[in-house]
């Protein structure tokens, strides 16, 4: 039996982790089926390069990675809330319905930004990129349940830190 996960940001961190393993995994295959014309990866680097040909180059590939991870993370944070709100019943749907619309915001906001060179125009990317995002979200929610500590999804643990049990005194 392994130790339950009981500080919200780290639980967070490490499903938002295993999640965006999943959402790379899956998004990995659309590529090599040719469903997808480009990776998510490419896509989140096009925010922060000049050309496509920058977008899939070595360095291209791993800062769309690591964008990929932070928004994994900051979405994993939305599953907590969700489930800090709404409990951990229908584990799979909560994380369906999150992870797409992810899938479907994210892409869509990144396109959106004036210096993103990098978009995806296709029907089949973009779906792809949802359907990605429902396996993100189905991964990031199972997991956020299975390693939390009860206490973390307690209603009596309010999620707002200003009511928190902890003594330490920051202005001392």
């Amino acid at each position: 039996m392994y130790k339950k996960i009981k500080d919200k940001f780290i639980l967070a961190i490490v499903a938002g982790l295993i999640g965006d393993i999943a959402l790379t995994f899956s998004d990995e295959i659309f590529l090599r089926l040719k469903i997808s014309k480009r990776s998510f990866r490419e896509s989140a680097a096009g925010i922060f390069v000049s050309s496509q040909r920058e977008a899939t180059s070595k360095g291209g590939i791993i800062l769309g990675q690591i964008v990929s991870l932070m928004m994994s993370i900051s979405g994993a944070i939305t599953f907590l809330y969700t489930f800090s709100k709404t409990g951990r019943k229908h584990v799979v749907t909560k994380g369906i319905v999150l992870g797409s619309t992810l899938g479907c915001v994210i892409p869509a906001l990144l396109s959106s930004l004036p210096m993103s060179k990098v978009k995806p125009t296709d029907a089949s990317s973009n779906l792809s990129y949802i359907f990605s995002h429902c396996i993100y979200g189905i991964t990031t929610a199972l997991t956020m349940t299975k390693l939390a500590d009860d206490s973390v999804f307690s209603s009596e643990r309010p999620i707002d830190s200003a009511y928190s049990t902890d003594t330490t005194n920051l202005n001392d």
